[in-house]
């Protein structure tokens, strides 16, 4: 048997295909997960909405997904982390989408459209969710049966955005457009405009655009409510 040595153009090519054998396996079950992850969330946004949060039980999201109840938790430890996972996903997708726009409008007045219109799209994409956590998010973050770990994430997520739109309204104080107040005050006041509005649309049967919406709250906030 002849022995092939490190040097051996066939041992390398051999050691190449098999590395890259096995990273491609570990690419496509790395995508599987994902993609079952991702089932799962959907899920838990239907039972969620449907029981409330500390209702909900994980056979029920188990059954919704297609999945056994103890294959769910080789996913997720329990309704905690997928409630945790949930938050953290959807709102980091449109943080980021958020984020990405903030160096590539010209104006104060730019910056506001493109930031507003992709708002109002994960709004109504993500409607089931929204619903999900306005119905949570007393219980959740502030009320008498607050749990820590899931008040802390939805804290966070709330203090990202709080953090960018100071940003976009210093950007519209230097600019001259809006008045020199505390930004941090009037971005808080921003957002539970947004916020009240948010509440609203998520009664109305049947539901309709929450871009519908954003215009009013930007007037109300640019202009005041006087004549």
């Amino acid at each position: 048997m002849t022995n092939r040595s490190d040097d051996d153009p066939t041992s390398q090519a051999e050691a190449i295909t098999g590395e890259y054998t096995a990273s491609a396996k570990t690419l496509r079950k790395e995508r599987l997960r994902a993609v079952q992850q991702a089932a799962i969330l959907d899920a838990a946004e239907t039972i969620f909405v449907r029981d409330g949060y500390h209702a909900a039980k994980m056979t029920d999201i188990a059954d919704q997904a297609g999945f056994s109840t103890g294959s769910l938790y080789t996913y997720f430890n329990g309704k905690e982390e997928i409630f945790q996972t949930m938050i953290a996903e959807r709102f980091g997708v449109l943080y980021e989408k958020l984020e990405a726009e903030m160096d590539r409008a010209d104006t104060f007045g730019d910056l506001i459209a493109r930031l507003t219109t992709i708002y109002a799209e994960f709004m109504d994409e993500r409607r089931t969710f929204m619903r999900v956590i306005v119905a949570a998010y007393p219980v959740v973050v502030i009320g008498p049966n607050a749990h820590a770990q899931l008040g802390d994430v939805a804290m966070e997520s709330y203090q990202r955005f709080i953090e960018l739109i100071e940003r976009v309204v210093a950007r519209g104080i230097a600019e001259e457009v809006l008045r020199d107040l505390p930004p941090r005050e009037m971005a808080s006041l921003f957002l539970g405009m947004m916020d009240a509005a948010n509440a609203l649309w998520l009664q109305q049967d049947p539901p309709s655009s929450f871009t519908e919406k954003v215009p009013i709250v930007l007037d109300v906030l640019l202009n005041g409510v006087k004549r």
